[in-house]
């Protein structure tokens, strides 16, 4: 995802591209954005999150052997 929005904002800023080209560009980064926001505030993906960042630290635990 960051990938894509610093694609997005590097594309929209190049002078090669026309100035149509590069407001569509701008205005993807722009929705891009809201929807990511709007992701990040749902109550799945920060369920999802909370698992991942779980297993994260039981596979820790488990390989460093910390007590």
């Amino acid at each position: 995802m960051d990938h894509i929005d610093t694609h997005l904002a590097t594309a929209s800023q190049d002078l090669k591209y026309s100035l149509a080209i590069r407001a569509s560009l701008a205005l993807g980064k722009t929705h891009l954005n809201k929807y990511y926001d709007m992701t990040n505030h749902s109550e799945v993906y920060q369920i999802a999150m909370s698992e991942f960042l779980g297993i994260q630290f039981v596979y820790y635990i488990y390989n460093y052997n910390v007590t």
